[in-house]
C-alpha cells in the first residue's frame, strides 16, 4: 500500500497474534505499537499520529480526550457490537470509523483504510451536513436526523454513499449500473432506490440530471 508511505499509524493491540497488525507491519514501517490507551495518550502528546487503529474498546470519555490532544487524528475502533451511542460519538467527534472484527479480513480492512487516507489527504470531514437536520457519516455509512438513525436498505445506502463520495459531478446511469448493480440494473430498480432515498430524506437531496443521471445537492 503506497498510500501508507507518509502516514503515521498507531496500533493499540490486544494480542501479539493480531492478523491485521502483522499484515500492516509487512507493508509499513511507520507503525507505533502500544498495549494500552494510557500509553497511546502519552505518545500523542509528543508525536503527531495520522491514524489510530485500536483493537481495544475506546470509551466515549477516552475518545473525547484523544480528540482534545489530537483534533485531526482519524480513529479506527474495533467493536463486536456497535450501538447507537457509538454512532452518535462518531458523528459528534468526527473522523471515527467502527469496524466489527468478526466481519473483516485484511483485504477488506485495506479498502477501509484507503478510504480513510483519501479523506485525510483531501482534508475533508467524513461528516456531511445535509439540509433539514440530516447528517451523513461516510465512515460508518450512517444517516441520522436529530440524533435518530434513519434505516436504509443496502442498495439505498450504497447509492447515497456513492453519490455523496462523488459530490462534484453527475453520476451516469451507466456508471451506477456497473458499480452498484454489477451490470444488472433496470431503470425501475434505480428509480425505486432514488424514490426511497428522497422519501427518507428530502426530495431535493438527489437531483435528476436529464439524459445523464443523478447528482447529490449539498
Amino acid at each position: 500500500m503506497k498510500e501508507l508511505k507518509h502516514i503515521n499509524l498507531m496500533y493499540i493491540y490486544d494480542s501479539d497474534n493480531s492478523e491485521i497488525m502483522k499484515s500492516l507491519e509487512n507493508i509499513s514501517t511507520n507503525i507505533i505499537k502500544v498495549e494500552s490507551l494510557e500509553e497511546a495518550n502519552t505518545l500523542l502528546k509528543n508525536k503527531y499520529i495520522d491514524i489510530i487503529i485500536s483493537e481495544k474498546i475506546i470509551l466515549t470519555e477516552q475518545l473525547k480526550y484523544i480528540r482534545e490532544i489530537s483534533p485531526r487524528t482519524h480513529i479506527i475502533s474495533f467493536k463486536n457490537y456497535i450501538d447507537n451511542s457509538s454512532y452518535f460519538d462518531a458523528i459528534k467527534l468526527e473522523q471515527i470509523k467502527y469496524l466489527n472484527p468478526t466481519l473483516i479480513n485484511f483485504t477488506i480492512f485495506k479498502e477501509e483504510l484507503k478510504d480513510i487516507i483519501k479523506t485525510l489527504d483531501s482534508n475533508r470531514s467524513n461528516i456531511i451536513q445535509l439540509k433539514d437536520a440530516f447528517t451523513y457519516d461516510k465512515y460508518n455509512n450512517t444517516l441520522l436526523k436529530n440524533k435518530k438513525i434513519i434505516s436504509l436498505s443496502n442498495k439505498e445506502d450504497m447509492f447515497l454513499d456513492y453519490i455523496i463520495n462523488n459530490q462534484d459531478r453527475a453520476i451516469s446511469y451507466e456508471e451506477l449500473n456497473s458499480t452498484l448493480w454489477e451490470g444488472d440494473m433496470t431503470h425501475n430498480a434505480l428509480r425505486s432506490v432514488v424514490k426511497e432515498v428522497r422519501k427518507k430524506t428530502y426530495k431535493n437531496l438527489v437531483k435528476n440530471i436529464s439524459g445523464v443521471g443523478y447528482r447529490i445537492d449539498l
